[in-house]
């Protein structure tokens, strides 16, 4: 099944979409992790160059084929000194919750663009003579792998939620408390400086241990699924938008 769905990844304009997705979703992230850092009294990001959109400045080559072939991958982490900030551990739960807060801001922002788009001539996706409007159905609908009204229109909006749902599900990956991935740097947090030094000693362990539990599907699972309801929370928030945009054009 994970083989299937690897397959189907390859694809010529998948591939081209989630180029898309990659100098996006990932730069923001990680923007967000050494701006934070850098408000917080750490410049060592600033020093480095890594304060910037560049693309180019972040990407991880396993990271970034994780992305291509499960949906969701990671960058090569903002340096951080801890010995910089006044409250340690504090402030480093701060800045790693930064990245996957900026994929969640960037996805609620995107869905509100998505929406707006799913009621113009763009949209031409349709079931039974009707154009589909709603935002979760058009995701789970449009194939445009497969011809379905492969326009121009739909491609945007193909990229559009594409670009959404990546991003949740980067948020949502870089929250799991595995080393080296965010919700590890939160999770030290809470934890005595020992027990954090420990894992720290096993992070590449880890490291190998996780790509192993991605490429067998153990960690697509959960990340999946939780992705999939936060899609929906996030159309549930923006339901409003969506009232309005179907009184304008009645």
């Amino acid at each position: 099944m994970l083989n299937n769905g690897i397959l189907e990844r390859l694809n010529p304009l998948h591939l081209l979409v989630m180029a898309i997705v990659v100098v996006t979703c990932l730069p923001i992230h990680e923007l967000a992790h050494g701006l934070a850092a850098d408000r917080l009294g750490d410049h060592t990001a600033r020093a480095c160059g890594r304060l910037t959109l560049n693309p180019l400045a972040h990407l991880n080559l396993f990271g970034t084929l994780a992305l291509f072939l499960f949906g969701f991958g990671w960058a090569n982490p903002v340096p951080v000194d801890v010995g910089n900030f006044k409250h340690k551990k504090r402030d480093m739960a701060l800045t790693a919750a930064a990245g996957p807060g900026a994929n969640l801001a960037l996805s609620a922002a995107l869905m509100l663009l998505y929406k707006v788009l799913l009621y113009t001539p763009l949209n031409t996706v349709s079931y039974n003579g009707y154009v589909i409007r709603d935002a979760v159905v058009w995701w789970a609908v449009y194939v445009p792998e497969q011809g379905a009204g492969l326009t121009m229109g739909n491609l945007l909006l193909y990229i559009l939620v594409t670009i959404i749902s990546t991003s949740i599900y980067l948020a949502l990956f870089n929250l799991l408390p595995i080393p080296p991935l965010d919700g590890s740097r939160i999770l030290e947090c809470f934890l005595p400086w020992k027990v954090a030094a420990k894992l720290a000693r096993y992070q590449n362990v880890i490291y190998i241990v996780m790509i192993l539990l991605l490429y067998f599907g153990i960690l697509t699972i959960p990340v999946s699924y939780g992705g999939y309801y936060l899609f929906r929370a996030l159309d549930w928030l923006t339901r409003p938008v969506e009232l309005l945009l179907q009184l304008l054009t009645r």
